[in-house]
């Protein structure tokens, strides 16, 4: 239960830092900038271009909302966040 409760805290975190999609143009890691932009601007479009597919699909769970896409992530551990993350 602590650990959902971080996540959802770490979520919210990071989407208010996204919220002004400028800084997200100085990450140097491709896939970390296209999440920030896909957050920033809940533009699903920036997720397909994240090449980690696990990324990429918790990125899509994010934008739309939709838990569907975090059945397509491998990691265990990883699909449990994106579900807790999208079961608001």
């Amino acid at each position: 239960m602590l650990s959902k409760i971080f996540v959802l805290a770490a979520a919210t975190a990071l989407t208010s830092w996204a919220a002004d999609a400028s800084h997200c143009y100085s990450i140097k890691d491709a896939d970390s900038k296209y999440e920030c932009l896909a957050l920033a601007q809940r533009a699903k479009a920036s997720c397909y271009s994240i090449r980690n597919a696990d990324r990429k699909y918790r990125c899509l769970a994010l934008v739309t909302g939709e838990k569907s896409h975090c059945c397509s992530i491998r990691e265990a551990d990883k699909k449990q966040e994106c579900l807790a993350l999208t079961g608001r």
